[in-house]
């Protein structure tokens, strides 16, 4: 089976980070954003042998990461040269589909998908997966249908797309929000190349979405492990909390080295080459990558990923922070609920301030201020700061 992976635009959302790299090899949990889809995609049946990378922005920085395979599945590249929308996008792997009704899967790059919720969108022609959430405001919204049908000699329901509706104002047609998750079939692309401009002067897949449900062709499915999307820099910090939650036994290993007076809970993960000093204590749900230095009393916990190479000095306190490769964290330091970029050099003393009294925290991100909805929120460090005084809540230091 093939899958097309959209991977094509520039994530101003998620600004800082997206500055120096695509969204695509942020890392969460310390592996690149995409890497995570990967890892799924070899565990789907029937098994995934090709891939199809829809880039754009930085496509480069992809190339040189992925190249052309990982592990079975073989990747192939193609560019979308002006950004013209989701359907634009798609449309742009047709070359790769000869077969008439080929089934493949379609995904949002900028979401961390489980394997078991991709595997479950084939078991019919075309479907969408789907989320039910409280708050869908931010979000397009799928109006579903029930039928019975006669499946494996059994009457089992289904679900059917009645509507879509994207950010609906007022109230919405359902709680049911669009994933970015697709299974389809090549009757995809003639769909496509009949799309007109939305308002916004784009090609939506969605729409293609909204022909076949006119046709009631379009299935709909549900989550039921994990989905968690990428939009904004505190996703990061809310994402890697739940890969870190979800992993199993075999992702937790103690490779490092952890002097004598350290006290580390058996949930942490520590990789090659790492070093614990004495008077350390590390709680949580925690993932230390390869070569990192921790040095003596320190206590990190909550959700904390340290990526390679990174070097945390005397008497630091981190919580619930995400820290990239090659940073160095100096002496006596708070860092709490932020984002640090990679080859960041934090000097002696700073802290990342996090609460606002009786207000939620807002974030302006390219002239736009957008409510995190959260109460505590440190700060997002673009890569290669050197960082010398505190910060404010939600406040982005670019480069």
């Amino acid at each position: 089976m093939k899958v097309i992976i959209l991977a094509a635009g520039k994530a101003t959302r998620i600004t800082p980070f997206s500055q120096t790299k695509p969204k695509a090899l942020i890392k969460l949990a310390n592996i690149p954003l995409l890497e995570h889809t990967f890892k799924a995609l070899t565990k789907v049946t029937p098994m995934v042998t090709d891939v199809i990378l829809v880039t754009g922005y930085k496509e480069a920085m992809i190339k040189e990461h992925f190249k052309d395979s990982y592990e079975n599945i073989s990747i192939s590249y193609v560019t979308q040269h002006e950004q013209k929308g989701t359907g634009h996008a798609a449309l742009q792997a047709k070359e790769f589909f000869k077969t008439p009704n080929e089934q493949f899967l379609l995904l949002n790059g900028d979401d961390i998908y489980s394997w078991q919720d991709l595997q479950s969108l084939t078991q019919f022609p075309s479907t969408i997966l789907l989320q039910e959430k409280e708050d869908v405001s931010a979000f397009g919204v799928v109006e579903v249908t029930q039928q019975i049908v006669h499946l494996n000699n059994q009457d089992v329901i289904v679900h059917k797309v009645k509507s879509f509706v994207e950010k609906p104002q007022g109230v919405p047609p359902s709680n049911f929000i669009n994933t970015g998750a697709f299974a389809f079939t090549s009757k995809l692309f003639p769909i496509l190349e009949d799309l007109r401009e939305s308002p916004r002067g784009e090609y939506e897949l969605t729409d293609a979405v909204k022909a076949l449900a006119k046709q009631d062709k379009m299935h709909a499915i549900f989550t039921k492990h994990l989905w968690s999307p990428v939009g904004y820099p505190w996703n990061i910090i809310e994402t890697t909390k739940l890969l870190l939650e979800k992993r199993l036994n075999n992702q937790i290993f103690h490779h490092g080295t952890v002097s004598s007076g350290a006290v580390i809970e058996e949930d942490v993960s520590i990789d090659r080459g790492s070093k614990i000093a004495k008077g350390v204590r590390i709680t949580g749900l925690v993932a230390i990558g390869k070569n990192v230095t921790i040095k003596e009393n320190c206590t990190v916990s909550g959700t904390v990923a340290i990526a390679d190479n990174s070097v945390i000095e005397k008497n630091c306190i981190i919580s619930n922070t995400i820290i990239g490769s090659s940073t160095i964290v100096k002496q006596n330091c708070r860092l709490h609920d932020s984002v640090i970029g990679d080859s960041v050099i934090i000097q002696e003393n700073i802290a990342t301030n996090t609460i606002l009294p009786d207000q939620t925290i807002k974030v302006q991100i390219k002239g736009k201020l957008f409510d995190t909805k959260l109460h505590q929120l440190g700060a997002f460090i673009a890569d290669k700061i050197q960082l010398n005084q505190n910060t404010n809540p939600g406040e982005i230091v670019l480069g």
